[in-house]
């Protein structure tokens, strides 16, 4: 770098740049920046980075000759992305050991060295096809426990002479109506019964079912005597009390009997055309000449023909005349009645909104009675739902040693987020996508696993382990392993452990600080791992 006097004039934001260099199929630039306040600075440059590219690089000034070093700086690991294209040295050396002396005739040129290292992973071939068998959903299950159970029930409705427990923050949620009769200006007091009198008892403990669990009771998939009037009902209840989604299940079921009936009637009567006769000997000549009978049969109706056939010393003459043979002919014609096809709009029944109601009730805050401190932060919830999943809060919460209402309950071992996207779960029956923290993704996924194995929250223990298979690297292979063996996730186990088989990944693993962790906790799953390297060979 001919000339440093004519660049220091260039300006403080002005960079030198060298020519373009090629190192492990990746183009680099160095930009030396001379006038720098008191220092010059110098950045390397990734040139256009598709994708991320791992670097560890030392930038020194050399002297004249190239041999003396003037600086003597650690090297430094960055990564390359199209975000982050460059990475330096801000202080690279001192303005003043780049001025040239007063006797120095050797037209001020300046050398840097640049060590550059790109660093790649192994190549590794990871089954990301492990299967990790979900519990099935229950968030339904849970509340229809916590309605049958009536533990945290606030609310008592009389309808004609049947009593029904129900929980005001949920029915709120999923009913407009009841969100203003309950909560509204004119709400009724927690200790009132309210009574409902237009409305039949069995069809009101089918709108509660909904309410709870998001879908018809069990015993409407039948087709009984007198279904259709027992939906009417349940429609005008839906309808009363706003439950959308109620009165499409309905109807869709009511045109399903309807079809079913439909069907059933046309399997049941055959119309028909029919005449019979008696034939001579030959097949030709009619020895009877009887019209043609219109008849239906039916279930009750089987049977249908002529009183009078044929007299009877008739019928014998010409049982001699043919040796003891007589012929009769049957024309039969089923009739199939033109049938006018009426259109009938199939029902589209909207998707479930129940996990949308219950995150809302929970974002809102509506009818929350309990308040724990996690962190430092604040968090409102409903003591009903969280007694519903866990064991632990229901004796904290309604047992003979729960708080006061007026209490908050304070959590210390947690962090705040995690027991947020645990709360998320409870309320949702699904994992919290939350895009601000991505890059610790897998720190994140460590966390919540924890939280649901100390819960007891089996569903969202498995979510987590099926994530975090899909995001096992070098770095934090050894960690989550340590993880899994810890609390007893066999299915992630296995997974780390295949991946660390093969003899590279194991040795750049081994680099990492979680192998050390895990050679020192769980010296059991490294008998494992050593087993499978050996028979992977």
């Amino acid at each position: 770098m001919p000339s440093f006097p004519l660049f220091d004039r260039t300006g403080a934001h002005r960079y030198v740049r060298s020519s373009r260099f090629s190192v492990s199929g990746h183009n680099w630039v160095i930009g030396f920046r001379p006038n720098s306040f008191n220092h010059a600075s110098a950045n390397l440059f990734c040139v256009d980075p598709a994708q991320d590219v791992r670097a560890r690089f030392t930038f020194n000034m050399l002297e004249k000759d190239g041999g003396a070093s003037l600086t003597n700086h650690g090297a430094i690991e960055h990564v390359f992305s199209p975000k982050s294209d460059c990475w330096g040295y801000f202080k690279l050396v001192e303005k003043s050991k780049l001025e040239p002396s007063a006797g120095d005739s050797g037209g001020h040129s300046l050398t840097i060295r640049c060590d550059l290292t790109v660093i790649t992973e192994p190549d590794v071939v990871v089954n990301r096809n492990k299967l990790f068998l979900l519990p099935q959903p229950d968030l339904a299950g849970h509340l229809q426990q916590m309605w049958k159970g009536g533990q945290g029930a606030d609310a008592t409705f009389i309808v004609r002479d049947q009593s029904f427990k129900a929980h005001r923050c949920l029915l709120a949620a999923r009913s407009p109506v009841f969100k203003a009769e309950l909560s509204g200006p004119t709400k009724q007091t927690a200790t009132q019964c309210i009574n409902i009198e237009d409305i039949e008892p069995s069809s009101f403990e089918g709108l509660l079912h909904f309410v709870y669990t998001d879908s018809l009771p069990d015993d409407n998939e039948h087709y009984e005597e007198g279904r259709t009037a027992r939906l009417q009902q349940l429609l005008v209840a839906a309808d009363r009390f706003r439950l959308d989604r109620l009165k499409f299940l309905v109807e869709s079921l009511k045109r399903l009997i309807l079809q079913h009936v439909t069907q059933a009637k046309d399997a049941q009567y055959v119309r028909t055309k029919i005449t019979l006769n008696m034939l001579e000997k030959d097949g030709k000549a009619q020895i009877t000449a009887f019209d043609e009978v219109d008849h239906v049969f039916s279930g009750t109706k089987k049977y249908r023909g002529y009183r009078k056939f044929i007299e009877k010393p008739k019928l014998k003459s010409l049982s001699q005349a043919n040796n003891g043979y007589l012929i009769i002919r049957c024309v039969l014609t089923v009739v199939k009645e033109s049938r006018t096809e009426v259109k009938r709009n199939n029902v589209v029944v909207p998707q479930s909104n129940l996990q949308d109601q219950l995150c809302q009730m929970w974002k809102d805050g509506q009818g929350a009675d309990v308040t724990f401190s996690v962190g430092g932060q604040l968090f409102k919830a409903h003591r009903c739902l969280l007694a519903a999943w866990f064991l632990v809060f229901k004796a904290e919460l309604f047992g003979p040693m729960k708080e006061k209402e007026t209490q908050c309950i304070k959590i210390d071992d947690i962090d705040p987020e995690i027991f947020e996207a645990l709360l998320h779960f409870i309320y949702t029956d699904s994992m919290l996508v939350d895009e601000h923290y991505k890059e610790s993704k897998p720190a994140k996924l460590h966390h919540l696993q924890v939280a649901s194995d100390r819960y007891g929250l089996d569903r969202l223990k498995v979510m987590c382990e099926s994530k975090l298979s899909e995001c096992i690297d070098v770095e934090t292979v050894a960690t989550t392993l340590v993880l899994a063996e810890q609390h007893h996730c066999k299915d992630l186990k296995e997974a780390c452990i295949e991946f660390m088989a093969p003899r590279n990944v194991l040795q750049a693993a081994m680099a990492t600080d979680g192998f050390k962790h895990l050679v020192a906790s769980c010296p059991l799953v490294m008998k494992e791992l050593l087993d499978m390297v050996s028979r992977s060979g």
